[in-house]
């Protein structure tokens, strides 16, 4: 392949098609090779170990979501963004965040929804909270809902993603309380 990115992909999926095969901490290098038709020396000319594959994986599935809470997008549609490419890939995200790679997936979304939550808290909120105040405010959200997306992708949480949807935003602007 002559471009870098699909030699990238490539590896993805070989190691997506090594996933169907056996547990994500079984896989080696040679696996995922053997898998995408690449060889070894290819796959150390672009990634380090397995995990940075992994990390290239989850910066480019989340690149769009990344855009959007960039561009001012609402929590809900940045939420539907995830979850849509969760879903997408379900079998993968569930083994490799299992595995190990919860730390990266994780900051990815979590930075993305820090800064989505700080707005919105400004906006709604008011300036009641110092910025610090603010800022932990916005990180308690961000790692909250990030959490409650990763039980998902794992199947500990059993919802359609619009429901859950439904019931995060309940939780966050207060409605399940209002109920009657």
């Amino acid at each position: 392949m002559a471009n870098s990115e699909q030699t990238k992909r490539a590896l993805a999926d070989g190691l997506r098609l090594a996933l169907k095969k056996r547990e994500y901490g079984d896989i080696t290098v040679a696996d995922i090779t053997d898998c995408s038709g690449m060889s070894r020396n290819t796959f150390y000319y672009h990634f380090r170990d397995k995990e940075e594959l992994v990390d290239w994986v989850f910066q480019t599935d989340l690149k769009p979501v990344i855009r959007a809470a960039e561009k001012s997008a609402n929590w809900t549609e940045l939420l539907g963004m995830v979850l849509d490419v969760a879903e997408k890939n379900r079998e993968f995200y569930a083994e490799v965040l299992t595995s190990q790679g919860y730390a990266s997936f994780s900051t990815c979304l979590i930075d993305a929804g820090r800064h989505v939550a700080a707005r919105i808290l400004a906006e709604t909120r008011g300036t009641s909270q110092t910025d610090r105040e603010l800022q932990l405010t916005a990180r308690f959200y961000a790692h909250a809902v990030i959490g409650v997306v990763i039980d998902w992708v794992r199947g500990d949480v059993e919802f359609e993603p619009e429901e859950l949807i439904a019931l995060i935003e309940a939780r966050i602007t207060g409605a399940e309380s209002r109920r009657p």
